[in-house]
This record gives C-alpha cells, sequence and structure tokens, in this order.
C-alpha cells in the first residue's frame, strides 16, 4: 500500500508519519514499511533545501534579484526530486512493502498554484509518479500551523504569511475534487487537535483502506 501524508507547515506531518510506521511493524512483525520524505536527502533534495532557506534562487544575469521563473524552476526541481525515488518506490510496492511518503506531488501543486503557477502544468508534470491508495490531508488553520512552528525558522516559506491561507485553499480544492474522481481515496483530517486524536483518526483511515486490521 502507498500512503502519502500531505499538509501545510504545521499540520503535524513530521509526527505523525513515524507513529504510523511504528504501529503498522507492530500490528504485523512480517510488513516492511519505508519512509519517504520531500525534499529528500540526495544533492538534489540539499539544493531545494537551500532554495527554502534563500539561500539559492535563479538570478537575472544582469541583476541581482530572482527571475520572474525562479519558482518554475524551484517546482521542476521539486518534481525531479519525485521522479528519482518513483522507481525505487515502485519496486518496493512491488514487493509487497508498504510505502509512506511525507509530502508528494500535492506540495508542488499547493505550494506552486500560491506563487500563480498553472495548476494543469503542475497535475500533468507528475502524473507518471505512482498514485497513492489513500491521500490523508492534514488540514490545520493557518493561525493554530503557525503557533507550532519553531521560532527563527529559516524556511523562507514559513515566513510567508500571506502563503499559509493560500496553500491551505489549494489543498483543500485539490482533496474536494479528488475525492470524486480519485484515483485512491482522499479524507481530509483535522489536525488542530491534539497528535493522538489526529494519528487516531489517520489509523482509521488506513484500516479502511486496507479493509482489514494490520
Amino acid at each position: 500500500m502507498l500512503i502519502v501524508i500531505e499538509g501545510p507547515d504545521g499540520s503535524g506531518k513530521t509526527m505523525l508519519v513515524p507513529k504510523l510506521k511504528e504501529k503498522m511493524e507492530r500490528s504485523n512483525s512480517d510488513k516492511k514499511v519505508s519512509i519517504y520524505r520531500f525534499p529528500s536527502e540526495n544533492f538534489l533534495g540539499q539544493a531545494i533545501r537551500r532554495h527554502l532557506k534563500g539561500e539559492l534562487a535563479l538570478a537575472e544575469m544582469d541583476k541581482q534579484i530572482p527571475a520572474d521563473e525562479d519558482q518554475l524552476f524551484f517546482q521542476c526541481a521539486m518534481v525531479t526530486d519525485r521522479y528519482v525515488h518513483a522507481l525505487e518506490i515502485k519496486d518496493k510496492l512491488a514487493a509487497g512493502e508498504t510505502v509512506i511518503l511525507e509530502r508528494w506531488w500535492q506540495s508542488g501543486f499547493a505550494y506552486g498554484a500560491a506563487f500563480g503557477l498553472d495548476e494543469e502544468f503542475l497535475e500533468k508534470s507528475q502524473a507518471s509518479l505512482p498514485q497513492a491508495d489513500v491521500n490523508i490531508l492534514l488540514d490545520v488553520e493557518p493561525d493554530v500551523a503557525r503557533k507550532r512552528q519553531p521560532s527563527g525558522s529559516d524556511d523562507e516559506y514559513e515566513k510567508k504569511a500571506w502563503l499559509r491561507p493560500k496553500v491551505r485553499d489549494n489543498y483543500l480544492r485539490l482533496w474536494t475534487r479528488r475525492q470524486h474522481g480519485g484515483p485512491g481515496r482522499w479524507p481530509i483530517l483535522n489536525a488542530n487537535v491534539t497528535m493522538e486524536e489526529v494519528f487516531m483518526t489517520a489509523w482509521g483511515e488506513l484500516v479502511t483502506t486496507a479493509q482489514k486490521s494490520w
């Protein structure tokens, strides 16, 4: 089974994913569970993280300012990072493993569209990536997410207050549309509650998807 855990910064993805993995392995010791986080830890993922910290940008040759296409090239780098791991993910799924993805192509859609990139392009460019059996969105109010973030964060996205409501709206629009067309299941979870409540609801969604207990 392929599981995607998505949501804006501060929604609780990083805390939820290992808890789900632990629960799966404890419930079925024969089940192998792998986690992939994006951006990844390879050299491309490291460059992406530098961009997120404001250390790297596509600049105009004659100006020391980011080019208008900076966000386009950034999203293309993110797409490439996902495709680099796609074959390995497919192989693990074919071998009967469960794979959990912390962020997947939906992040590219939500954040890319927030910066004005073409939504059709953002979806079509990633259409050949493995599609999840269940795509869980952790929906959180922007103010709640902001309070959860550590002070002094060096992530440029987290510093942009105007970005949070746009990203949330894009996630919700995508999930609402895909709930009627798939592929896979697209549950929206209330992530304004405690982490334990989010975990229990997410676990219920996984059991429903698998149609059996781990």
